[in-house]
């Protein structure tokens, strides 16, 4: 029974990472006026960003003896961070001095 466990984990993590996704990227469309630069500048950046913490996890994960326990402890510490992740979202437009239109 507790193989499952993990299982079921990683597919509510990619349910829930892939609906976060839509959404800040649906709220920094929205911050800039939706035109292609910010499209690919958004999509980018996030490419990027996933690849080096994806490099960065594949070469600590070994270190750690305790994996399924460091995954919830990342799941809950993602989930605290979203709602600071949004507010940024709408700031980011005062912040990157982008006016209106």
């Amino acid at each position: 029974m507790e193989r499952r466990v993990p299982g079921w984990a990683f597919v509510s993590m990619g349910v829930v990472i892939a609906a976060t996704q839509g959404l800040l990227v649906r709220l920094l469309l929205i911050s800039f006026a939706g035109n292609e630069l910010s499209i690919g500048l958004v999509l980018a950046g996030w490419m990027l960003t996933e690849a080096a913490g994806s490099h960065l996890a594949g070469r600590l994960a070994p270190r750690f003896a305790q994996r399924f326990r460091l995954f919830v402890v990342l799941q809950l510490v993602f989930g605290a961070l979203l709602p600071l992740v949004v507010g940024a979202c709408y700031g980011v437009r005062r912040l990157a001095g982008v006016g209106l239109g």
